[in-house]
C-alpha cells in the first residue's frame, strides 16, 4: 500500500466513532456500575459514547467504584470516625437488633466522675434544654449531685407528686458521654411529657450509638424492676431521638400539639423484651 493511502486508512480509524462491540462493552459496564439506570440497547450511556482513553480504568477502577458506592449510616467510616472521635466504635446491641451501641457501660453517679461529670455538663451550657435526663441543680457539687440522685430513687424521700427515679452515665474511657433517667411509675403529667424514660447526648458523642446503648440497657433495668411497657416522649423535631425509639421497638402513640411543652411532639410506647439467656 502506498504511503499516502496508509496515512489516509490510519487518519480515517482515528476519526471513526467506537466501534458497536466497544460501545457494548462500555454499556454493560456502566450498567454494572449503576444498577439503577435503565440503558437500551439502542441508545447507550452518553458517556459511553464519548471517546476517552481511560474510560476502560475509570468503569473498572475498584477504588472509583468503592468511592461511588453509597455508604451505611454505620459503616465503616462512620465507625471510624466514632472511634477517632471519641475512642468508641459503634455495635450491634446485644437483645436488640435494631438498635447500634457504643462501646462502654451504664455507671452510678461515683466521686471519681468529678471532672467527667464537669465536662460532660459544659457541653451543654450553651443549650441546657437539650439535658433531658439531669435533674439535679447545674452548681451541685459532686457530692450534692452523688446525694440527689440516690434520694430520687428512694420513695420515703421524695416530695408528694414525685415518683422514684433512676438516673444512669454512659461511660466509655474515663468520660461520660450520655445521661438517663428511668421513671419508676407513670403519673398523668409524666404519660404527657416526659414518660418513663429520657435521656440526653454529649454533642461531640452524638451520632456514635450512644443513645442506642443508654436505651438497651434502661430497658434492661426497666424488666428488672417489673416494666413490660414503658413510655417515652420527645420533641416532633427531633428526628435524632425519634429513629432511635423506633429502632428500639417503638410503636407511635399519637403525634401532635403538647400543651405542656407548647411544641409539637410524638408520644411512643416500648414493650419491654423479655429477659435474655
Amino acid at each position: 500500500m502506498p504511503i499516502t493511502a496508509a496515512r489516509q486508512t490510519r487518519k480515517t480509524a482515528r476519526s471513526s466513532p467506537p466501534s458497536i462491540t466497544v460501545l457494548a462493552l462500555a454499556s454493560s459496564r456502566a450498567a454494572r456500575n449503576h444498577p439503577r439506570t435503565l440503558y437500551f440497547a439502542s441508545q447507550p450511556p452518553i458517556h459511553a459514547m464519548t471517546a476517552n482513553p481511560r474510560h476502560e480504568e475509570t468503569l473498572s477502577d475498584p477504588r472509583r467504584q468503592a468511592r461511588r458506592a453509597p455508604q451505611k449510616r454505620y459503616g465503616s467510616q462512620a465507625a471510624s470516625r466514632a472511634t477517632r472521635s471519641s475512642g468508641i466504635a459503634p455495635g450491634q446491641t446485644a437483645g436488640y437488633p435494631g438498635l447500634m451501641a457504643a462501646a462502654g457501660k451504664l455507671v452510678v453517679l461515683q466521686q471519681r466522675h468529678r471532672r467527667a461529670l464537669e465536662d460532660f455538663l459544659g457541653e451543654f451550657d450553651a443549650h441546657p434544654d437539650q439535658l433531658h435526663a439531669y435533674f439535679t441543680p447545674r452548681t451541685a457539687s459532686i457530692d450534692e449531685a452523688i446525694a440527689f440522685l440516690s434520694a430520687a430513687r428512694d420513695e420515703d424521700k421524695l416530695l408528694p407528686g414525685r415518683v422514684p427515679a433512676s438516673t444512669w452515665f454512659w461511660e466509655a474511657r474515663g468520660r461520660l458521654l450520655g445521661v438517663v433517667n428511668l421513671r419508676h411509675r407513670m403519673t398523668p403529667a409524666l404519660e404527657e411529657i416526659g414518660g418513663h424514660i429520657g435521656f440526653a447526648v454529649a454533642p461531640s458523642a452524638r451520632r456514635q450509638g450512644v443513645a442506642g446503648a443508654l436505651l438497651a440497657r434502661t430497658l434492661d433495668e426497666a424488666r428488672l424492676i417489673g416494666l413490660e411497657q414503658v413510655a417515652l416522649t420527645c420533641d416532633g423535631a427531633n428526628q435524632a431521638s425519634a429513629r432511635t425509639i423506633e429502632a428500639g421497638g417503638g410503636l407511635l402513640v399519637r403525634e401532635g400539639w403538647c400543651e405542656a411543652s407548647r411544641s409539637h411532639q410524638r408520644w411512643y410506647k416500648i414493650t419491654v423484651p423479655a429477659g435474655r439467656a
